[in-house]
């Protein structure tokens, strides 16, 4: 109490901001912010609802957003989304920087394309910059959304379509500060596509979140690609796919000819009838061990 009486202002100037805290509205933020992003992307950007939670490492929750594609793109939106949540790295931002740890995306439309000069609509630095991205995605969760990404210069083209179909892990995948729970498989993706003229497709169950760098976080994995009469199945775990840290996979292809998987695989010899044993590659970077089992292909007939 004696502290109190003798830093009247101290104890004013406090008072003042715990109540301005506890009254902020994000959304006061919306306008400016949705201005300031417009302009200096050059794209149209709306949001409905802003929230944010403060803390070491911030969640941002954005709700009805609409981002709007390059010039150079198909005549749509990069990005709708219904919810969107994400942490950001304080720390990583102070040195230039910009990691987010983990993203939460609902009811989600993604387009991403690439040009054959290396441009890339979701570069949005600069309307017309073919540099490296600065941001790094740490780990990603998804209740239901479709990507579909164009590469011009390959040709390479893919449809993902994603889904939670375990009703338990559906708050947490919508939920960026959740702790990941990996330990069954709760969200499916379906995805088709060309690579050159060469069309496949598949399906894919993995947990809760994926991985992709920085993480260490595992993932299970169980999935299948077919391309013409050829099938690839995988089944296992990854840890950071963007840039592996761990994995544990085993790998099995089959069918009647492996020609069909040529353009993915740059297989040197292909027969009719051809089976492969299943190969298995192991790695745990902190542990500082690598295996890999080298796969034998076979021909018969």
């Amino acid at each position: 109490m004696t502290f109190l009486r003798s830093h009247p202002v101290f104890v004013g100037v406090l008072a003042v901001l715990i109540a301005f805290f506890l009254l902020f509205d994000w959304n006061w933020l919306r306008s400016p912010l949705e201005s300031y992003v417009s302009k200096k992307t050059q794209r149209t950007f709306r949001i409905a609802e802003l929230h944010v939670k403060l803390g070491l490492t911030p969640t941002i929750r954005l709700r009805d957003l609409q981002f709007g594609n390059a010039d150079w793109g198909k005549a749509e939106p990069m990005a709708t989304v219904k919810e969107l949540e994400f942490t950001v790295s304080l720390r990583d931002l102070f040195e230039g920087k910009v990691l987010v740890p983990r993203v939460a995306l609902t009811d989600a439309e993604l387009l991403f394309e690439r040009l054959k000069d290396n441009r890339k609509n979701w570069i949005v630095s600069e309307p017309h910059d073919a540099s490296p991205s600065r941001l790094r995605i740490g780990s990603l969760s998804v209740n239901n959304g479709r990507l579909r990404y164009f590469d011009y210069g390959i040709p390479f083209e893919l449809t993902v379509q994603a889904s939670t179909f375990d009703p338990a892990a559906e708050k947490a995948a919508k939920d960026a500060d959740a702790k990941p729970s990996n330990d069954r498989y709760t969200t499916r993706y379906a995805f088709k596509g060309k690579y050159h003229e060469a069309t496949f497709s598949g399906n894919a169950l993995t947990g809760e979140v994926l991985s992709f760098q920085e993480t260490g976080v595992l993932f299970p994995l169980k999935g299948s690609l077919v391309a013409g009469t050829t099938k690839l199945d995988v089944e296992g775990s990854i840890a950071d796919a963007a840039n592996i840290s761990g994995i544990d996979v085993a790998l099995r292809i089959s069918g009647q000819t492996l020609a069909n998987l040529y353009r993915f695989h740059e297989l040197r010899s292909v027969a009719p009838g051809a089976k492969a044993q299943p190969p298995r590659y192991t790695r745990c970077d902190r542990g500082h061990r690598a295996e890999v089992a080298a796969a034998s292909w076979h021909a018969t007939g």
